[in-house]
């Protein structure tokens, strides 16, 4: 079997062969590195979600964040009054 394409090459085929392996085998090692992050992350956000070992859930997390809001809403009301009756 002669391949023109593979003739035509200035070095040896098994070469191309060998490289496009390792090449594989380090994508293959890169998807089980990117596996092994994705189950950490997996397991961080069901930790989250259900508000376990300290995590708040997330109805938690919400709601602290919109205390807060209201808080800061209520004190710009509050300065926005005083500016307007003690003008500088």
């Amino acid at each position: 079997m002669n391949s023109k394409i593979l003739s035509g090459l200035k070095f040896d085929p098994g070469l191309l062969i060998i490289g496009m392996f390792i090449l594989i085998i380090l994508l293959f090692l890169y998807c089980l590195s990117l596996h092994r992050k994705q189950a950490k992350l997996n397991q961080k956000y069901r930790a989250f979600m259900r508000g376990g070992r300290g995590a708040k859930s997330l109805d938690e997390a919400l709601e602290i964040k919109m205390e807060s809001l209201n808080n800061i809403s209520k004190l710009d009301n509050v300065y926005q009054t005083i500016i307007h009756v003690n003008p500088i």
